[in-house]
């Protein structure tokens, strides 16, 4: 992730959100990248002069900071054409709004978000208006870990990023504490009985290995990033994820998840956890599939 070489594609329909999301990807590219803002239109030929007169009340901010922006206005459904424009400028980051245009729909994620979260091939960044707080160095990213290569590639990206933003970073590793093994019905055999003491694992052990799994992570990471500066610090705690998570960044400026493909349906749902975060979290979220963790 060089600095000389931020481009952010931002979706933007004219609502708060998607101006968020505008303001957020141009904090991104800063005076050294360019932001692309891509605004799908019904295919009326030419664009019509009020969309033109949009884009400059959405783009003055920015060029008067000084961003490089282009703006387009492709025709198509919008979650496919901003993810057209990101593969022709070679975009290292897609942003847009969480909840879309609709006011009526507060703890929803938009239909163009869930589409592009699901089928983006690149980091996807979803801004909320009002939870925009500044890239400064000396701020924190938070990370959402697991285990599995969805954590590892919201650690990559990460990484990179805190190093170029100077950002501390925090690892969060949240475990539920409800029972982690179901069981129902009678004990036939000593199998079954196994599983059902599994039922009552104790809080105590499962926080135990929440914290190892943590340590091990952190001191993985920090032997490969001396040279960056980048302070990683970690909690494991005992709790639903989400909340936790949310909580974890009151004061951060920005949260990052993995998105895990566990199998022929993920593509379509979103776990609660995710989408608690999502339309919770104080600060935008960016959403790394598996796979694709480089930044």
């Amino acid at each position: 992730m060089k600095t000389a070489d931020i481009v952010v594609v931002v979706g933007v329909d004219g609502s708060d959100d998607s101006l968020a999301a505008l303001a957020w990807g141009c904090q991104l590219a800063g005076p050294n990248g360019a932001v692309h803002l891509v605004c799908a239109t019904s295919g009326t030929e030419p664009v019509p002069r009020s969309l033109h007169e949009l884009e400059d009340v959405w783009t003055a901010p920015a060029r008067a900071a000084g961003v490089a922006i282009t703006c387009h206005f492709p025709e198509g459904r919008a979650s496919a054409v901003v993810v057209d424009v990101a593969n022709i400028v070679g975009a290292q980051m897609i942003a847009v709004g969480g909840h879309g245009a609709s006011p009526h729909r507060p703890k929803m994620v938009g239909s163009t978000t869930h589409r592009l979260l699901h089928h983006s091939d690149r980091p996807v960044g979803v801004v909320r208006s009002g939870h925009v707080p500044a890239l400064a160095p000396g701020g924190a990213a938070v990370v959402g870990v697991g285990n599995g290569p969805a954590t590892a590639a919201a650690l990559d990206w990460t990484m990179a990023f805190a190093a170029h933003r100077k950002l501390s970073v925090e690892l969060i590793h949240a475990v539920h504490h409800e029972p982690r093994f179901l069981f129902y019905g009678p004990v036939f055999s000593m199998d079954q009985a196994m599983e059902k003491e599994a039922y009552f694992l104790d809080r105590d052990e499962l926080r135990k290995w929440a914290e190892d799994d943590l340590s091990e992570l952190a001191d993985r990471l920090r032997a490969h990033l001396d040279a960056t500066g980048v302070v990683i610090t970690g909690q494991a705690t005992l709790g639903r994820p989400g909340s936790v998570l949310v909580e974890a960044a009151a004061d951060a400026a920005v949260m990052v998840m993995g998105k895990h493909y566990d199998g022929p349906l993920s593509g379509y749902f979103t776990t609660a956890t995710l989408h608690h975060v999502l339309t919770h979290a104080p600060c935008p979220v960016v959403v790394v599939a598996q796979g694709h963790g480089g930044g």
